[in-house]
């Protein structure tokens, strides 16, 4: 069960970075209703790398674990350590833009909290002690 949640967590992500990716090479704003700040967030000099948009990033990240799990839902198949690797990796970073936002820009953007806490619900679930064996049972 808990790999169904990965794979659906995954796709919201990738979608929630694809809508911020659109936004930014459109040059159009995004719709935020919950927080005020989400303009000045993602047009700070930390919503790019380089000339790479962080959401095209989020892409990135989110479609190899979107593969990684549904790889791992096939028998015989565990891409899940490095699935937990690459979780580790972004949670470090969603963490580093979340602080960012608070401490930094003083501003926040709805979209990229929401990504931030995909990606620790995700970690959770990658590190949750559950076992290939009792994973199959229950399937």
């Amino acid at each position: 069960m808990p790999k169904y949640i990965l794979a659906t967590l995954s796709a919201l992500g990738l979608l929630d970075s694809l809508y911020l990716t659109y936004a930014h090479y459109a040059n159009s704003g995004v719709f935020c209703s919950l927080v005020t700040g989400c303009g000045r967030v993602l047009n700070s000099t930390y919503a790019v790398i380089g000339i790479i948009p962080v959401a095209v990033l989020g892409i990135a990240y989110y479609s190899v674990l979107l593969i990684l799990v549904l790889v791992s839902l096939r028998p015989g198949k565990s891409t899940l350590r490095f699935a937990q690797v690459l979780g580790s990796i972004g949670c470090i970073v969603s963490l580093w833009f979340t602080y960012l936002q608070i401490f930094v820009i003083h501003s926040y953007c709805e979209y990229c909290l929401a990504s931030a806490v995909i990606t620790i619900i995700i970690l959770v679930l990658l590190w949750y002690p559950f076992s290939e064996t009792n994973e199959q049972k229950s399937s």
